[in-house]
């Protein structure tokens, strides 16, 4: 429920100096010191937390209850005011480009390079037709304003402050982590970036304070040793001058050589416009722009830089209908609104479509300051007063009862009932809506469109005429509700507002993995800290193009620096393995082309590397020699195995002695040879001669070029009974691979298919424990496999999935829907998402949350990646000839086709209308380079 406590006094707007508008002065220890009203040494205290969103719309309603739940729980603990700012930014793709740029430079051959530039101009391409956004979400926790008595007593008072945000900052982490939300608190860099952002963006953007702009904040300037030694001074501590470089605020002023005996630096505001309404017709009188006024020094510490200098704009003009931010790099306008009206019923995640609002630069700030019942007890008795006598007045007069005054009266006698039996909370809260443009035109558009959104949702906003310039202060980080347009809510209509939804799970750096359906992309690195770990699995009905997604992005991964290692059951890696310079493995039943005794390195820990080896090669022989029932080697062959293999090693001048790991490995024929002999004892078990077919099959050592950025193995040649070995076989190889080398390189490893491994019990047990161990090699597994009750059904299985920070759940059908609803607990509306969702399309989870997903490929990506069977190599030689392509494109309404080769908008086909197009003459055509074919084994 709301209630509005007082009317608003309007306050004219001050001239005077941008710094007085700016509270930060300094940034230590995580810390904001901001200025206050009080004497120059005085100083107020707050932090930040960044919050990690999760998808609140498509959680079960279960789920929603607990997060709403947790989320009441934080509100209803509060005893100190917060504000809580969202912040929806353009995505910066510059350092992903930057990245293929280097990636071109860089490449190994030059068909990646092309790869790399071909995907760069995809994604700018992605970029010039999509709004590509980011939102991001703080809270600004304050500590407990104490004015030190003096400037000795200032310390004493930092040091209560920054212990009393620590424990604030880690109570609202836990109750975040409760309600299944990732945060942290920003450090100093972290801060100062998200100042300055709020300041002004585009400045932060193009010139964003480095370290050293931070170290020298209320210090004096200080040469370092190599200077003095060189300039042959004393000592640097008592020179105020720095003889390696000049830190600038901005880029025209050096703040740093402003003489400590001159005032400080000075700024101007624009006087705002003021129209008298009681002289309309009459030109409205304006104001003169003020002159520049001199601040009074303030004691010692701020004649050295300060942070608010380091952020503050060149100035500020104050309009009646936008504030104009000055800085270098251009003018910022600004238009600030404020919520005044709400809905009367609100359902759960009420605030989520403002907060997914498709407009960049846009801020929402809300304040929420907890308050005492007892005066909003009488205030709501005073408004049942006079409610219940506007009610007599009208049925004393015979007017018939209005409803309207009834349903208010009655909500209001629940409140306070709620109230009194302290099962709700009452809180002051301030919403303000921050629009930034790069013209006016442009923010008079954005505004209109965001009025019109807050209509649509029953929320009644103002534009804060005059005071623009005061809602951006309550944009700042500072966290101060300047202009206090405060209304009560009670705990259950804020909680039910949840603001932390949002759809994003990229990481800082990665490859592009795909498009959400707001056009956002999702950037992500398998070996970024913001993930447990690098593995994925996927799940996908056969034609849903689980095999199209992996390799466009092995692809992908390649261009990132990542060697790539691919499980191939059907031969539909040969295009990419062409293009990428990479070797294909042909392996069948007669040449595993694997020695499976080798071993690796010495390794970081102090496992016996030799016991694991036993270890896998006891799996193998599982798969190899094992009776069909029951399907396991016995405990006594085990044993008898384990002898001939310490025997076989021993032979080849190999022990527990890691130094002797170096030497030639023995290989199946000399196993074989110790197995017949009977050195180990009688081979009563026959294993020898379950053991003679297949000793053929395996080469006397391992002659592989696995120095490629992709390395294939082909397995299309061997029958079913001969695929689980050989995937064990070559999952050994990787693993081995991996811990060979000195420098873990990173490294994929796919897994087609991998239900034939898993449903053997040594296998699944091997994958498992790679799985668990794999991150520290810089090992990512990608398993994918059609239906998901092939890992539900073993240990080792659930193990994997539980383990994988990231899950792709593509196209299901009926036969395994309901088994993936009961292991990833969907909602109803995901579960009809993968019944019904096209082609290239599905739920993708990772950072504990998920969001639906579309693969998206260029041109040239999909002719690498395609399997449709149509599409002959005559047509793809013809396409690389001709000077316009006819691009498949995928059509929502009819999806006619497999897979959207992005350029979306340019190719979106309209209903009926044919599906074949040409793309857009600015779209480079790169032709498919191939100097020779992969190397074949």
């Amino acid at each position: 429920m709301v209630v509005d406590l007082r009317k608003h006094k309007h306050v004219s707007p001050k001239l005077g100096k941008v710094l007085d508008l700016i509270g930060v002065r300094e940034i230590e220890h995580g810390c904001l010191c901001l200025k206050t009203a009080g004497p120059a040494y005085d100083r107020e205290y707050k932090a930040v937390v960044a919050v990690d969103p999760l998808n609140f719309t498509l959680l079960s309603d279960k789920e929603k209850e607990a997060v709403l739940e947790s989320f009441r729980v934080l509100l209803n603990r509060l005893t100190f005011a917060i504000s809580i700012h969202i912040r929806i930014e353009r995505y910066d793709i510059d350092p992903y480009l930057s990245r293929l740029d280097l990636a071109a430079q860089n490449a190994r051959t030059p068909a990646i390079g092309e790869m790399a530039v071909d995907h760069k101009e995809f994604v700018l391409t992605l970029a010039a037709t999509h709004t590509l956004l980011q939102r991001r979400f703080y809270i600004i926790v304050p500590s407990d304003h104490e004015k030190a008595k003096s400037a000795k007593k200032q310390p004493d008072a930092c040091s209560q402050a920054r212990s009393q945000l620590s424990l604030r900052c880690n109570d609202i982490i836990a109750d975040l982590d409760r309600a299944g939300l990732t945060s942290h608190r920003l450090d100093n860099v972290e801060l100062a970036h998200y100042y300055q952002s709020c300041v002004h963006a585009g400045q932060a953007r193009d010139f964003p304070l480095a370290g050293s702009n931070l170290a020298a904040v209320a210090r004096p300037i200080k040469p370092t040793a190599a200077a003095v030694a060189l300039a042959g001074l004393p000592a640097a501590g008592d020179l105020d001058i720095n003889l390696d470089a000049t830190i600038s605020a901005r880029p025209d002023e050096n703040i740093l050589q402003q003489d400590v005996n001159n005032t400080a630096e000075t700024h101007t505001i624009a006087a705002a416009t003021v129209t008298n309404e009681g002289n309309k017709g009459k030109p409205a009188r304006a104001r003169t722009t003020a002159t520049a006024t001199t601040d009074t020094p303030e004691k010692a510490p701020d004649r050295f830089v300060n942070a608010a200098e380091l952020v503050a704009p060149t100035g500020l003009h104050v309009a009646p209908d936008c504030l104009t931010v000055r800085h270098n790099v251009g003018n910022e306008f600004l238009r600030a609104f404020t919520l005044i009206g709400y809905p009367a019923e609100v359902e759960a995640g009420w605030f989520d479509r403002l907060v997914q609002i498709e407009e960049p630069d846009v801020d929402l700030i809300v304040y929420i300051a907890p308050q005492e019942a007892g005066p909003f007890v009488s205030h709501l008795s005073r408004r049942l007063t006079t409610l219940r006598g506007t009610q007599l007045a009208e049925q004393h007069h015979g007017k018939t009862p209005d409803p309207y005054i009834e349903a208010a009266r009655t909500d209001i006698e629940d409140l306070r009932k709620k109230l009194v039996n302290r099962s709700e909370q009452a809180f002051e809260v301030s919403t303000y809506i921050l629009v930034r443009g790069t013209n006016k035109l442009q923010l008079a558009e954005k505004s209109a469109r965001l009025l019109s959104l807050l209509k649509s949702l029953e929320l009644t906003a103002v534009d804060l005429t005059y005071e623009h310039h005061r809602a951006w202060q309550c944009g700042l980080p500072d966290g101060r509700d300047i202009l206090k347009r405060k209304k009560i809510l009670d705990t259950s209509s804020l909680m039910m507002g949840f603001p932390f939804s949002s759809t994003n799970l990229s990481t800082p750096t990665g490859i592009l993995t795909g498009i959400m359906p707001n056009g956002s992309l999702v950037i992500l690195d398998p070996l970024s800290d913001l993930l447990e770990n690098g593995h994925e699995v996927k799940f996908a009905r056969s034609g849903a193009g689980k095999s199209f997604d992996e390799k466009v992005r092995v692809g992908r991964y390649i261009l990132a620096g990542f060697d790539a290692l691919v499980i191939d059951p059907e031969n539909e890696y040969k295009a990419l393995c062409e293009q990428y310079d990479g070797v294909n493995i042909r392996m069948s039943t007669g040449n595993y082309q694997l020695n499976p005794f080798d071993l690796p390195g010495a390794d970081a820990d102090d496992r016996n590397v030799l016991e694991e080896k036993f270890q896998s090669l006891l799996a193998l022989f599982d798969l190899l020699i094992a009776d069909k029932t029951p399907g396991v080697l016995s405990q006594r062959e085990k044993a008898y195995l384990t002898r001939c293999l310490h025997l076989t090693y021993h032979k080849a001048g190999i022990t527990a002695d890691r130094s002797t790991h170096v030497n030639r490995p023995p290989n199946m024929t000399d196993f074989y040879n110790v197995l017949r002999s009977g050195e180990c004892g009688e081979d009563s078990y026959e294993l020898a001669d379950r053991l003679q077919r297949f000793v053929p099959s395996f080469p006397d050592q391992t002659r592989l070029d696995t120095n490629r950025p992709l390395t294939v193995f082909n397995i299309r040649d061997l029958d079913s009974e001969s695929r689980p070995a050989a995937l064990l076989l070559i999952t050994d190889y990787v693993w081995t691979l991996v811990r060979r080398s000195r420098k873990y390189h990173p490294r994929l490893l796919v897994i087609d298919e991998a239900w034939s491994l898993l449903q053997f019990e040594e296998g699944g047990r091997f994958l498992a424990s790679m799985a668990r161990r794999a991150r520290k090699y810089n090992l990512c597994l990608r398993i994918i496999s059609q239906d998901v009750e092939d890992c539900l059904s073993s240990e080792a299985g659930r193990t994997i999935l539980v383990n994988a920070s990231m899950k792709f759940l593509m196209k299901q059908d009926s036969s395994t829907i309901d088994a993936v609803t009961q292991a990833f607990h969907l909602s109803d509306e995901e579960r009809k998402y993968l019944l019904s969702c096209a082609k290239g399309s599905g739920l993708f989870f990772a950072r504990s949350s998920h969001v639906p997903l579309r693969v998206v490929a260029s041109p040239v990506e999909y002719k690498l990646a395609t399997t449709n069977p149509n599409e002959s190599e005559e047509d793809t030689e013809h396409d690389k000839d001709s000077t316009a392509v006819a691009l498949p494109v995928i059509n929502v309404a009819t999806r006619t086709t497999e897979y959207d080769v992005v350029m979306p908008n340019f190719f979106a086909a309209a209903p009926g209308a044919d599906t074949g197009a040409t793309p857009p003459s600015g779209y480079r055509k790169l032709r498919l380079e191939r100097p020779g074919r992969a190397t074949d084994h």
